[in-house]
């Protein structure tokens, strides 16, 4: 059981990590969005 509950954590942590990453990139498109669409 104990192989159960490290790959459970596992696959929490990496959704959750996963979950930020997406959370942030979308924070940081809303706020440079205009200046950076410029710079490319």
């Amino acid at each position: 059981m104990d192989i159960f509950f490290v790959v459970v954590a596992l696959l929490g942590g990496l959704a959750l990590f996963l979950y930020g990453m997406k959370e942030m990139s979308d924070s940081l498109m809303l706020v440079s969005g205009p200046r950076l669409k410029t710079m490319l």
